[in-house]
């Protein structure tokens, strides 16, 4: 392959310049039929030539986005244009589509289930695609649905922060998307998630109940919306009893793309020991992080939970079985599905009947639940 400097995953630049575009539409700066600067300005703007700005707003005009005026110049198209037709029932209505990054492993599986039974009792179609965790391929099959007749999409990302430009064209053929676990950096979309911040903080909140202050908290990337959820409520607990978080203790830093995450859970909790940076207490967003974790305690002669108390908001099938039957936030991913579901079936409803768009997109949090196992215990005097 030949080597064109950048990466695979970087577009070209009229992609890049017609992705902030459309972002500056979808954030209001230029509004629904109001008048586009001119291609000269446009180029100006964003720093390319009359030609690639031409090209852009071309594109942008077929897909619907902007709409032109004889002699009067280009102009944002408003949601009410796009054609009803894309999603009326009878033309493909039937249908549900969910693109999820992963396949029938315990936390996806039950999401698909849940997912499944609300479409079942609504006589819906469900299709799921797997991408693997494929940023790429999400886009491609994004762009694929935005060509298909269909009805909704529930979606499962890889993660938060890559740039699903087809998202856009979904939303102005009236195609409803709702996110589901994480959301997306660049999109603000209806999203059905656990409660991440307070499960967290609950965990949290029991483990300094014990005594303790020195607390890691440890996940595979900090690129994931979860993430960010689980250590807001991290720092909440502590900051509600006085304990100023230790930026040390934050081992959210991704090893490598090749390492497992129970490989990775090893990893860091050895170099935290070898760095002599003094814990008492491990929370993780990973239940494989956790059993690494444990693996690396025992190697180096801590007992849990008489040295180091482990906590995870996984709650892996093995977790009750373990060696030491591991505490846990659970997750009630298959009430993540039905609830994801019912909520795209109610926005397909108010397509249909011609009721208003709703302004803000909606968020819905699922409870979790602190199971308390043997892997936590109190602080031991020193």
């Amino acid at each position: 392959m030949r080597d064109t400097g950048r990466s695979a995953d970087t577009p070209p630049k009229y992609h890049r310049v017609k992705q902030r575009l459309v972002e500056d539409i979808m954030s209001g700066r230029y509004q629904a039929h109001h008048r586009l600067p001119s291609i000269v300005a446009l180029a100006r703007r964003y720093g390319v030539s009359n030609i690639t700005a031409r090209r852009v707003v071309q594109e942008l005009v077929r897909e619907g986005v902007v709409y032109t005026v004889p002699t009067r110049g280009c102009f944002v198209a408003g949601r009410e244009n796009t054609p009803n037709r894309l999603v009326e029932p009878g033309a493909g209505a039937d249908r549900i589509a969910l693109l999820t990054a992963g396949w029938a492993d315990e936390f996806y599986g039950p999401i698909i289930q849940g997912v499944l039974e609300v479409c079942r009792r609504n006589n819906r179609i469900l299709e799921v695609y797997c991408s693997e965790g494929n940023c790429r391929l999400e886009n491609e099959l994004l762009d694929l649905f935005t060509r298909k007749p269909g009805t909704g999409l529930l979606f499962i990302p890889t993660t938060a922060h890559y740039r699903y430009t087809q998202l856009i064209r979904l939303s102005h053929r009236r195609i409803p998307t709702v996110l589901v676990d994480t959301g997306l950096v660049h999109y603000d979309l209806d999203r059905v998630t656990s409660a991440n911040e307070e499960g967290s903080r609950e965990a949290v909140e029991h483990l300094i109940g014990l005594g303790h202050r020195r607390i890691v908290f440890m996940a595979r990337a900090a690129d994931f919306m979860t993430v960010t959820e689980r250590y807001r409520g991290y720092r909440r607990a502590l900051a509600d009893h006085g304990i100023q978080a230790d930026p040390r203790l934050r081992q959210t830093a991704q090893v490598s793309a090749d390492v497992s995450l129970e490989e990775e859970g090893y990893r860091k909790t050895v170099a935290l020991l070898d760095a002599r940076i003094g814990f008492t207490a491990i929370f993780a967003v990973s239940g494989w992080n956790v059993i690494g974790a444990y693996r690396a305690l025992r190697d180096r002669g801590l007992r849990v939970p008489q040295d180091v108390s482990l906590v995870t908001f996984d709650d892996l099938e093995a977790a009750a079985g373990f060696e030491v039957p591991l505490t846990a936030v659970r997750q009630d991913t298959h009430a993540m599905g039905t609830a994801a579901a019912e909520l795209l079936l109610r926005r397909l409803s108010a397509i249909w009947t011609g009721s208003p768009v709703v302004g803000a997109a909606e968020t819905i949090f699922i409870p979790t639940k602190l199971v308390v196992r043997k892997s936590i215990g109190p602080v031991r005097s020193r």
